[in-house]
């Protein structure tokens, strides 16, 4: 007699079992199950961290027998593993842990904490798989419950704040060529300020936008434009028409004076053609070899008040340079009383951080959000800031 096929391996005949418990396990119950379900694969103790709201601590998903805990995003191997998308092993003097990215569909979520079991190496096709799994299940099942909203709160929220948040895409993605991510703050009461991103047919569309005031109603201008936008790019129009269309939606749905700046973008991915054009808004920047440039050209009306004939301008990235889209919250008007010597710190600190070889947008935006809040030298941040960066390279490079 012939013999049996053989079954599959333990580590994936581990992961199946999760997925089937999982169907009908409630959210707030993850973390327990996860981490029950992971002996097979050699782990002793599993934890789930989440991103909180502001990108600035990872939260621990709470069990049974472990509460809920913080640590930093801005240190230590776990943080190095959320802002870099890159599994990392604990400090040499620690007892094995690793810390693996948590990413769905290059979402990029938080990290899993795996502590092996004493004596043993658990296989790294299996931890890949589960990091993989507990990412699926995170992303699905935060649709159907806020447990996962509420642990990633670190503060109350106003609701102007929980519409933007709502709104954004994910914060940071690695896709066809190009690296993006975003930041907001203050992360628990912005208002005015949003972003946007989406890869289409190897193109990848962003936008920034800043409406005028920073509560509700600024929320609900911001919400306008950025549906239209989205609702204008899915429909296949270009930059120009889609300008339009937003001034259009923006006059007739807010109108009484209000408005909206912002920059409207394209990066082709194949050839790092650059598209964009600019609605009243702060010069976006560019690296270019050893320095960095101001995009500059022709500045519409803002959004809401008769842009005109939006001129759409045109460059060429080179592999490995960045764009930088930011609003004007970022150059605080208490530290800065000229607008060139803002740029020209922004430039500065752009330059600085994109240095390393091995520097990811989710890092950028990280640290120049950081260099904004150290130099208000504690000060209350009175205005909104939102930082989008994108960094393109070859698609024959991924």
């Amino acid at each position: 007699m012939p013999e049996p096929p053989p079954g599959p391996p333990p580590a994936a005949e581990a992961l199946v079992d999760l997925l089937r418990a999982a169907q009908s396990c409630p959210a707030e119950r993850l973390a327990g199950l996860v981490d029950e379900h992971a002996r097979p694969l050699g782990a002793a103790r599993i934890t789930i961290w989440l991103a909180d709201q502001g990108q600035r601590h990872l939260v621990s998903l709470p069990t049974e027998d472990q509460p809920s805990l913080t640590v930093p995003v801005a240190v230590g191997p776990a943080g190095r593993a959320y802002r870099t998308g890159r599994d990392q092993p604990t400090e040499p003097s620690g007892d094995g842990t690793l810390w693996l990215a948590l990413t769905a569909s290059t979402e990029r979520l938080g990290v899993l904490e795996v502590r092996p079991v004493e004596g043993m190496v658990p296989p790294p096709d299996g931890l890949a798989g589960l990091a993989l799994v507990v990412a699926q299940l995170v992303l699905s099942k935060s649709l159907h419950s806020d447990a996962f909203y509420r642990a990633r709160r670190q503060a109350d929220m106003t609701l102007a704040a929980e519409m933007q948040w709502m709104m954004l895409p994910p914060l940071v993605s690695e896709l066809g060529g190009v690296g993006v991510a975003g930041v907001l703050e203050p992360a628990y009461e912005v208002g005015g300020d949003a972003f946007d991103h989406a890869l289409n047919d190897g193109v990848l569309h962003l936008a920034v936008f800043d409406a005028v005031g920073h509560d509700v109603q600024a929320a609900m201008i911001s919400h306008v434009a950025l549906s239209t936008y989205r609702h204008a790019r899915r429909d296949g129009r270009d930059l120009a028409a889609t300008a339009v269309a937003i001034d259009a939606a923006v006059s007739a749905h807010v109108g009484d004076g209000n408005f909206v700046t912002g920059v409207l973008a394209q990066i082709d991915c194949h050839t790092g053609t650059t598209r964009w054009l600019d609605v009243a808004h702060p010069t976006p920047l560019i690296t270019r070899g050893a320095g960095v440039e101001p995009l500059a050209g022709p500045v519409c009306r803002p959004f809401g008040l008769d842009i005109g004939r939006p001129q759409v301008q045109e460059l060429s990235l080179g592999a490995g340079e960045w764009l930088l889209l930011y609003t004007d919250g970022v150059l605080d008007e208490r530290v800065w009383r000229d607008q060139d010597g803002a740029q020209a710190w922004l430039a500065q600190r752009l330059l600085h951080h994109t240095r390393p070889e091995r520097a990811t947008p989710a890092d950028l935006v990280h640290h120049l959000m950081l260099d904004t809040i150290a130099g208000m030298g504690g000060a209350r941040q009175r205005d909104d800031a939102a930082l989008l960066a994108a960094r393109w390279h070859r698609r024959d490079q991924d």
